[in-house]
């Protein structure tokens, strides 16, 4: 079964018997230490600068309570474009296991009469390493230990799941997978009711006092969906009501196309060329805007990176001469700038821009003076943004 969402929480989850055995039964108390809500992790992903470090996974629950292997098994296989169900693959592992006696009857007709029952990650027939193989031709060598962030991105940029186990300290265990880690927190797909996408703080991850990583499925084989967009360039300042404004990104493995996008809608449209999208601005938007591009094949769309990017008002490009109480000054400079403010402001920045809206330098302005030194620039017109100001600051280097 497939759902939409997204939560971020730590917490245990449910128990095994066996080092490399994992059944998925009872629930562990909620051990919740929330770093943000789903809406500001959502919100963070789309912007600039994580480079595709989440591979957009299906969402699926384990359909028995023992099934958390299955259930990872068929999330991977749908990642793989070689789609089962639960009771098909509970059924390969009744087939042909000889460790444990699944009962005789068709896992798809009545689970309850065997064929609800935990299984290994592999080593053994009907496993989920052998599971894999068998569906899709899917290596996935075991490793015995976890994986370090290092590990996890090359995995993820490789288009590359993985499945982890957890073992309970009071015994047994959980199968989860693994598809992606941003800073350090770590997105995975949890089978158990009511779980499903979820987000904790890696070191959690591997290690609490109800739960230890102890195992990993290291899938080997890449999905032959798009490869995630690991780079997407373009203008970060835009005047507003551009057009032709060009953006591109790399060309990405098993990519038949590219879907470029633009957020808000209302800003205007792309006009998507292979690996170059075209952004045509409406006449009036001014604000920041959010290019976005994914791969697509027949398989399903890649993962996606975004670039934040500012549309301004030229209206609004001038000097800061003391009405907003802050004084910018000499403007032309032969390096040195001043910035004279009314009051102190401990989280006020001055953030500088080139005319192609790349950050050039930025530095605290929290005191009530400050000194911006432009030297070794090279001499022409730069733009200053602070933080809580309006305008675009004109600067001059001479």
């Amino acid at each position: 079964m497939k759902r939409s969402g997204l939560k971020k929480i730590n917490k245990g989850e449910k128990p095994s018997n066996h080092a490399s055995a994992e059944p998925c039964s009872r629930k562990l108390s909620w051990r919740e230490r929330i770093l943000y809500t789903a809406a500001v992790i959502l919100f963070l992903g789309s912007v600039s600068g994580l480079k595709a470090q989440i591979l957009n996974v299906g969402e699926f629950i384990q359909e028995q309570d023992q099934w958390c292997w299955s259930g990872v098994s068929e999330c991977v296989l749908d990642y793989h474009c070689a789609p089962k169900a639960q009771c098909e693959i509970a059924e390969y592992t009744r087939e042909v296991a000889t460790w444990h006696d699944f009962g005789s009857t068709d896992c798809c007709i009545n689970p309850g009469l065997g064929c609800n029952y935990w299984n290994y990650n592999w080593g053994v027939p009907g496993s989920i390493q052998d599971i894999l193989i068998h569906f899709a031709s899917i290596d996935n060598p075991g490793i015995s230990t976890y994986l370090d962030t290092a590990q996890i991105h090359t995995r993820i940029k490789g288009n590359r799941l993985f499945i982890f186990r957890w073992g309970w300290t009071t015994g047994g265990g959980h199968f989860l997978v693994g598809h992606g880690l941003v800073n350090m927190n770590m997105y995975y797909m949890n089978p158990w009711f009511g779980e499903g996408f979820t987000i904790s703080d890696y070191d959690w991850v591997v290690s609490n006092p109800d739960h230890t990583w102890t195992h990993t499925n290291d899938i080997t084989t890449p999905s032959p969906k798009p490869f995630p967009v690991l780079s997407l360039s373009g203008p970060t300042l835009v005047v507003r009501g551009s057009t032709g404004v060009n953006f591109t990104t790399p060309v990405l493995t098993n990519a038949a196309s590219y879907l470029w996008e633009v957020s808000p809608a209302s800003a205007g449209s792309v006009v998507t060329g292979g690996t170059t999208g075209v952004l045509n601005l409406t006449e009036n938007f001014t604000g920041l805007i959010y290019m976005k591009v994914k791969g697509h094949n027949s398989c399903g769309d890649g993962a996606s990176d975004s670039l934040a990017v500012n549309v301004y008002d030229p209206s609004f490009i001038g000097y800061l001469t003391g009405e907003d109480g802050i004084r910018v000054y000499p403007v032309p400079s032969t390096g040195l700038v001043h910035i004279d403010c009314d009051q102190p402001d401990p989280g006020r920045w001055l953030e500088v821009l080139s005319l192609t809206g790349q950050q050039v330098k930025k530095i605290p302005v929290t005191g009530k003076q400050s000194t911006l030194d432009l030297s070794g620039q090279t001499k022409g017109i730069y733009f200053g943004r602070i933080t809580g100001t309006p305008r675009l600051i004109k600067l001059v280097l001479e």
